[in-house]
């Protein structure tokens, strides 16, 4: 339906890292998962926990991995957790720090939540 043209596809480690995207648009995850699909790479995402609770998409991130992130809650911390677990197993973990679609009418970013970089710190860094 549409043409793309990815670029930066280079900068991807090939095992164990974070990609983190700002969230604009509800077809921003497909879109992310397209390009990481075509490395070839299995993308897990962090993802709000009420997703899995859907009749087919949450059978669909229980099957792919995909991480459940428990929002507002005390098991919040273990969405943060997991991801380590997943990049040190050498997965590619996905995420946008707005933790969900911008409510700008202008389509701006909004200020993005601390996951992101705690992330990033408590993830071994790699040469």
């Amino acid at each position: 339906m549409t043409r793309h043209e990815w670029r930066g596809q280079e900068l991807i480690p090939p095992d164990g890292a974070v990609v983190v995207t700002n969230h604009i648009s509800k077809i921003d995850p497909l879109v992310l998962g397209h390009f990481i699909v075509d490395l070839p790479r299995n993308p897990r995402f962090l993802a709000k926990d009420t997703l899995f609770h859907k009749p087919f998409i949450g059978m669909v991130f229980r099957g792919a991995h995909q991480i459940p992130v428990h929002r507002n809650s005390a098991d919040a911390a273990k969405a943060l957790a997991a991801a380590v677990d997943a990049v040190a197993d050498g997965s590619l973990v996905l995420m946008h720090p707005e933790g969900t679609c911008t409510k700008d009418p202008d389509l701006w970013p909004m200020k993005g939540k601390t996951g992101a970089a705690r992330l990033a710190l408590l993830c071994p860094a790699r040469r």
